[in-house]
């Protein structure tokens, strides 16, 4: 995976250091979305939080990462040039976040914009509700 980050990047005509490399690594090996701020604690051995941010901003004007909505919380991921398209579900009780691809979904998504007269360049959904875990949680102490 580091091999499509340094060709991304020398592609773009940036370079390729040791933090960028860090901060893409950290993101590939996220479990799903996670907030600038969870990431900078997860790098602080390795990078101070200034060079965190100031990657995770480059990365977003390279198109590199795209901003998710995860349970009403800004978070990032890596975006569809590094991890196949996909959606979420959020618990709104745990904030536990699951993913979710659906070509249906996918194709009746083109479709609304086109009958607006839109071509789609970008989407984003976002369920929330309960998971299985805290359903049980819930309907135990009921």
């Amino acid at each position: 995976m580091t091999s499509s980050i340094t060709k991304a990047l020398k592609d773009a005509g940036q370079s390729v250091t040791r933090p960028r490399l860090q901060v893409f690594e950290a993101l590939h090996r996220a479990d799903g979305p996670v907030a600038v701020s969870t990431l900078a604690g997860l790098l602080e051995s390795q990078m101070d939080r200034a060079s965190v941010y100031r990657t995770v901003g480059l990365f977003r004007k390279l198109g590199f990462i795209r901003d998710v909505a995860a349970g009403w919380r800004p978070m990032v991921e890596l975006g569809d040039r590094f991890d196949p398209h996909h959606h979420h579900l959020t618990c709104t009780d745990c904030g536990r976040s699951a993913v979710f691809e659906d070509k249906g979904l996918e194709q009746v998504l083109v479709k609304l914009a086109m009958d607006q007269g839109y071509l789609l360049a970008n989407h984003q959904v976002e369920l929330t509700g309960l998971c299985s875990a805290c359903r049980f949680k819930i309907a135990d102490k009921t």
